[in-house]
């Protein structure tokens, strides 16, 4: 990756001021071998900002429900999709 990409790309919002836990990443990685077709597992992992505590999960297929039940507590689709 060149140097331009690099500062074009922003990866953290390093402005951003977070005093309160409850501000998550979350990552997904395809576990499916050479091809992305048919079904297979995905591993989830949300991370919280502050606290660093993470989850990892592995889910089946990359559905709303499966990613939202994958939560230790109730998740709605709009926290999942950042809405």
């Amino acid at each position: 990756m060149t140097t331009i990409s690099k500062q074009s790309i922003p990866i953290i919002d390093t402005t951003l001021k977070i005093d309160v836990a409850g501000h998550l990443y979350a990552d997904t990685v395809a576990h499916c071998g050479d091809s992305i077709r048919g079904n297979f597992v995905w591993s989830l992992t949300v991370t919280d900002d502050l606290s660093l505590w993470t989850l990892n999960r592995a889910i089946w297929n990359k559905g709303q429900d499966a990613t939202c039940t994958a939560f230790l507590y109730p998740a709605t689709r709009d926290a999942i999709h950042g809405s």
